[in-house]
């Protein structure tokens, strides 16, 4: 008769299942992270076009005169401002100096405010809910320091302005009264701005979802297909005459809160609808985070208001755009330069003619300082730093123009760098190094930016929400299986305790667990329910009951559907405690198994009928030792389940997912050290235990 290894059989299932899973996961990170998330730059057979501009053709060019500013305009843009009339009071505080600053020094054609205008979260940061107090702030500021007569001011909602927002014409969407562009638009809108002879179209892109759920779960966008022409007509139309009637120049920048990464899958992807635009957005809240997509889009997400005190002045000077992120300080000295020729090669545009760099002999920066600025130089490579001479534009008292004469032939090939200082009156100098390149070449952005804006993170969590399901469940499944079949035919190990490796033993906690019925198929019945059964029922809105299940939310009084948001993210956030709980109980049973209770010791001195405070802080600390792992378990669970209570209110704690879990989690921890050795006579038929073995054996 052949009698079958079943221990060994299903180490090689499980190795089998997880050789799948991890090609299948290759799979998708060579796909997505290496081809999705590689960058566009430009055609190399361009760049060379544009090299012979340098070597052969750039005598016979046409020279750019450096007073010929017609083609110059430029903004600002900020974003995730969270006025909060619980915290921070300073950051309305240092938004109004900003405005101050901006109105004054900066003089912007337009200002744009890329949504978070208002925090929108309680006192205890769980709960959500539209206040006027941080609605009328943000609006007060705004005209009381004058930036609405010196910038036309564009606005749109992020996902804190639509907190507990039934829809866009609800009471409580509150931008439609406050916002300067609510009162115009309710959602997405296109404004033509005409200056000195340039028309820019801003195209601003409302993607906040209808109703705006409380947090947690409204985080990511979405656009419906309504929508979706509406903003293709925004952006296929356009341009035309200035005031004058002259034709003008056109640009476009496109605005909105959400970067493309956290929009919802839709067909076709904003990437396609926005190909080869300029995207400006916020909401992740992280510095330096930009990158160029497949499509060609260039997406430049702006760090926060809220922490950091980030703004961005942005520039199209000569054709080209150019932009620098800056901190605001309110105690300090305030100087922002902004390079527009020559333009740093990584935020090339697929339509910025590169050529004309060659044919401009002029260095031109904007240098924006709430201090008089005395002197500006300039330092290019391997040269003396040279006086830069301000340039007057019309309808400007003082003018942030500075050009120098430089030769761009010496700078034909590769990426080279340049700086700027700017000598204040009080005797402070500024400097800026940027980076310049005449033959195509680009520096490679971030791998931190392309996984942030070019991982789509709605179905990227969807996936490992579910593999991580399927390798829980078929794992236990597996060891019990196995189990079975090792106890029906006599199958044991026949060689030493001692003998068994490393892996082996951690091997053996799982088997263990998998044999118990008590463990098992509450386990498996808990990844289950995750998957397919309602988490909680709370109020998602104010007024709303709604269902929340891991495929979506229903309310109640309609039984209209939400899709998912970030609920797959706190599932495998809770996925991940769940393997954590157990190892925990795999390693409880295991003392059993070895005849080892490590609280022996603190059971004894309870047994005494009275302690001393010495004694009894003796036992404290042992007992917290020996369970910290499901002290830690189960004081996360609590503030999962708090925070569950503060966002939905108490009834979302009376499900399984709220309090449920945590009373799981307590029986089977309590029915793990109550085990007794008679329990796991089966499990030791497998993993029979040799004398002596016990007291040796704790693997961590």
């Amino acid at each position: 008769m052949i009698h079958v290894n079943y221990v060994l059989l299903a180490k090689l299932a499980i190795f089998v299942l997880m050789v799948v899973i991890m090609t299948k996961a290759y799979l998708y990170f060579s796909v997505h992270l290496v081809h999705h998330l590689h960058p566009r730059y430009l055609d190399p057979s361009l760049a060379r076009r544009r090299q012979q501009h340098l070597s052969g053709n750039a005598s016979n060019l046409e020279k750019l005169d450096s007073a010929d500013n017609r083609d110059l305009i430029w903004f600002a843009h900020l974003s995730d401002l969270h006025i909060s009339k619980f915290y921070d009071p300073r950051r309305a505080e240092d938004f109004r100096s900003l405005c101050h600053f901006l109105s004054a020094q900066v003089r912007p054609s337009v200002v744009v405010v890329t949504g978070d205008i208002t925090d929108a979260k309680d006192r205890n940061l769980y709960g959500s809910a539209q206040y006027r107090e941080e609605w009328s702030t943000y609006r007060e500021i705004l005209q009381s320091c004058g930036v609405l007569n010196a910038a036309k001011w564009l606005d749109v909602r992020g996902n804190h302005d639509t907190f507990d927002v039934l829809s866009d014409v609800h009471t409580r969407n509150l931008f439609q009264r406050y916002a300067i562009q609510g009162k115009y638009h309710l959602r997405s809108y296109a404004e033509d701005i005409y200056r000195q002879g340039v028309s820019i179209r801003f195209v601003g892109i409302d993607f906040t979802p209808t109703p705006g759920l409380k947090r947690p779960f409204n985080f990511f966008g979405t656009l419906s297909d309504d929508e979706l022409s509406s903003v293709r007509g925004m952006l296929s139309s356009g341009g035309g005459e200035d005031d004058s009637g002259a034709t003008s120049t056109k640009y476009r920048v496109v605005f909105g809160h959400y970067p493309t990464s956290a929009i919802s899958f839709m067909r076709p992807s904003v990437r396609d609808v926005l190909k080869e635009q300029l995207y400006l957005c916020g909401h992740y809240h992280t510095p330096l985070t930009y990158t160029r997509h497949k499509t060609g889009l260039l997406e430049l997400e702006l760090a926060d208001w809220k922490d950091r005190r980030t703004y961005r002045i942005a520039a199209f000077d000569q054709g080209f755009f150019s932009f620098a992120d800056r901190t605001y300080s309110s105690f300090n000295s305030n100087v922002a330069i902004l390079v527009t020729n020559p333009k740093n090669p990584t935020y090339l545009l697929e339509s910025e003619p590169i050529s004309n760099m060659v044919r401009m002999p002029w260095v031109r920066t904007l240098v924006f300082s709430d201090v008089p600025v005395s002197e500006v130089g300039l330092q290019l490579p391997g040269e003396e730093v040279v006086r830069m001479d301000p340039v007057p534009l019309p309808d400007s008292p003082t003018s942030p123009l500075y050009t120098a004469p430089w030769t761009p032939e010496f700078y034909a090939k590769g990426v080279h760098k340049l700086t700027i200082y700017a000598k204040l009156k009080d005797g402070q100098v500024v400097e800026h190094t940027d980076s310049f390149s005449l033959d195509g070449t680009q520096p490679p952005f971030n791998f931190r930016s392309r996984l942030l804006l070019m991982m789509d993170w709605q179905p990227f969590s969807e996936y490992v929400f579910a593999v991580f399901a399927c390798v829980i469940i078929l794992s236990l499944s597996m060891l019990r299986i196995s189990h079975r079949h090792s106890v029906q035919l006599s199958l044991a190990k026949d060689y030493g305790e001692d003998e068994y490796s490393v892996a082996t033993l951690f091997f053996r906690k799982f088997w263990i667990l998998a044999s118990l019925d008590a463990f098992l198929y509450p386990l498996i019945a808990f990844v289950m329910y995750a998957c397919f059964m309602p988490w909680a029922c709370g109020y998602v809105l104010n007024d709303r009951l709604g269902i929340i299940l891991a495929w979506g939310t229903f309310l109640i009084d309609d039984f209209s559907y939400i899709p998912p948001d970030m609920i797959h993210i706190y599932g495998c956030g809770a996925l991940v405690l769940q393997v954590l709980f157990m190892y925990i109980l795999a390693c409880t049973v295991e003392e059993t198994y070895l005849e080892s209770k490590p609280d022996e010791e603190a059971k004894n001195l309870l047994a005494k009928k009275r302690l001393s405070s010495r004694e009894l802080l003796s036992v404290c600390v042992q007992l917290l030792h020996d369970h910290i792992g499901f002290v830690c378990v189960v004081v996360f669970q609590f503030h999962n389940t708090w925070a569950l209570y503060g966002s939905y209110g108490f009834i979302s704690i009376v499900s399984p997912c709220g309090t449920g879990r945590i009373f799981l989690t307590m029986y089977l921890y309590s029915k793990a050290i109550s085990l007794e050795g008679s329990d796991l006579a089966e499990a030791k038929r497998v993993w029979p235990l040799r004398r002596g073995a016990a007291k040796n054996k704790q693997i961590a």
